[in-house]
Formats: C-alpha cells, structure tokens, sequence
C-alpha cells in the first residue's frame, strides 16, 4: 500500500469523524431551549412569581412539578453543547462574530448550568415535607447570596445574547432568515407577552429561541454532508 494511499484512508477516517461530530452538534442545539420550553410549560407554578406560591404549587402538584424539574436539568446537561454548537456553526462564516458572541453564549451556558436551582431544591423539599419557611428562606437567602452572581452572564446571553445573534444570523444567511428572526423575537415574547399570558409566554419564547438555534443545525448538517 502506497503512502498515498495510506493518507487518503487517513483523511477519509478524519472527515468521517468530523462529519459525526457535526450530526451531533446539529441535534444538541436546539436541544436545550425545546427542553426549557417543556419546563417552563409544564411548571404548576407563576413563573417569577414568590417562593412561597412555587412551594405551594409544588406541593399540590407533584407530578407536574417533577416533569418541570426533570426538564429543567437535562436543559442544564444540555446547554454546553448546544452553545458549542452554534460557535462551530458560525465560526466559518463570521470569525469575530462567533469568537465574540459564540463565546458570550458559551460562558453564559456554564454559568447557567452551574447556577443553584431553588426550582429542583423547593421540589425535593416537598417531596420529603420539609418545613415551608425554612425552605422559602432558604431559597431567598440563596438568591440574594453573591454567590448567585455567577447566574449573571447566563442572564446577559439571554436578554442580549439572542439580539446579537439573530443579527449575525440575519447578516451571513447561515440558515434561513426567518430562523434569525425567530430568536429576536424570543425576547419581547419573554418579557412582554410573559406578562400578559403567564408561563405560556417564556414557554414560547424559548421555543422561538430553539428555532433560531437551529440555524446551527441546518448549517453544520450542510457542512457534514459536504466534508
């Protein structure tokens, strides 16, 4: 077998692998935001509302509680990739744009992985009739702790994080248009909308968020098909 040969094979291999590894991203992106859309549809309690009514809410619906749980931590599993996801996505059609804002995305996934969910902490505690006041007061204490902080650049990601990239998005054409569009319009869904329709708002909003991620998608399965 010539060296020729041998590094053709080699190459074939490494393209292979990479193609693999972009199916994976593909599927990983809008992975998350679907999940936290599930979350954030399913909760038996007002979304931003007191720790004392999500107690209540918890309790009185366990099994709703426990799907907007497990959601909510395979959104935190899932994260990482997905952000990853979208700065290989952009990374050969806008290199200052994916190191500035796919690094944004990525920090700001770490950081909300990381962060302590009063979410899961108040389910556990109804699940094993912990007491309601020292739970709530746990929970407050927990978010007015600096420790909290790291929460921070996962808030900024989201609030102007889907700006940027939808303007990203809608300047390289990396997917279709309306995907870009899609992720912009996440954001006064949150806030806006969130305010008038309850939990339903941030649900859909984070199903728009998930749209536009998808642009990943669409191009790194472009790509694996050409590698």
């Amino acid at each position: 077998m010539s060296v020729t040969t041998v590094n053709s094979n080699v190459l074939g291999v490494t393209s292979e692998r990479r193609a693999g590894w972009r199916r994976v991203l593909a599927v990983a992106a809008p992975l998350p935001w679907l999940l936290l859309a599930a979350s954030n549809a399913v909760t038996p309690d007002d979304l931003g509302g007191s720790y004392a009514t999500q107690y209540d809410a918890f309790a009185d619906h366990p099994a709703a509680a426990g799907a907007a749980v497990a959601f909510a931590i395979l959104c935190a599993i899932t994260l990482v990739p997905s952000a990853i996801a979208m700065y290989v996505a952009l990374r050969s059609v806008a290199g200052r744009a994916a190191t500035l804002i796919g690094g944004l995305w990525i920090v700001g996934a770490c950081c909300g992985a990381a962060a302590a969910s009063m979410q899961l902490i108040t389910y556990v505690a109804t699940q094993n009739e912990i007491d309601r006041a020292s739970v709530i007061a746990l929970n407050e204490a927990i978010e007015s702790s600096s420790v909290y902080l790291v929460i921070l650049p996962f808030a900024l990601s989201i609030m102007l994080g889907r700006i940027l990239l939808g303007v990203v998005l809608w300047r390289t054409r990396m997917a279709p248009r309306w995907m870009a569009v899609a992720i912009v319009a996440a954001v006064p869904v949150e806030w806006v909308l969130g305010a008038a329709i309850g939990n339903a708002g941030p649900a859909l909003a984070y199903v728009l968020t998930a749209v536009g991620f998808a642009s990943a998608s669409v191009a790194l399965t472009r790509r694996s098909h050409t590698a």
